[in-house]
């Protein structure tokens, strides 16, 4: 982001994290949510990255781009210790293989 280039991580991290206030998304927009998710955890905000995951995750994504985004999604989770999500996306995951 801007902020990031100018020197400004802190502010940068602020402006992408209101990405967890969004609730419901256009398909146009999912790409960017993952980007955020990605960036986040990128700059060490694993935390916020989980909860970018978690609204993306929630819309109603066709398989074929959920399953990868489940995957970067887990290793998102897994670095914040978030056990109980890892193991619903994993089995999101199994569900989804077995359709």
């Amino acid at each position: 982001t801007l902020r990031d280039r100018m020197g400004d991580r802190i502010g940068a991290k602020r402006e992408l994290g209101v990405a967890v206030y969004l609730r419901r998304l256009k398909p146009e927009d999912w790409g960017l949510m993952a980007k955020v998710a990605e960036q986040l955890a990128e700059w060490d905000d694993i935390d916020t990255a989980v909860e970018v995951w978690k609204v993306l995750l929630k819309q109603d994504l066709p398989s074929s781009v959920k399953l990868p985004w489940l995957k970067q999604a887990i290793e998102s989770a897994t670095a914040a210790h978030e056990f109980s999500t890892v193991i619903e996306w994993e089995n999101e995951i199994s569900r989804l293989k077995n359709k």
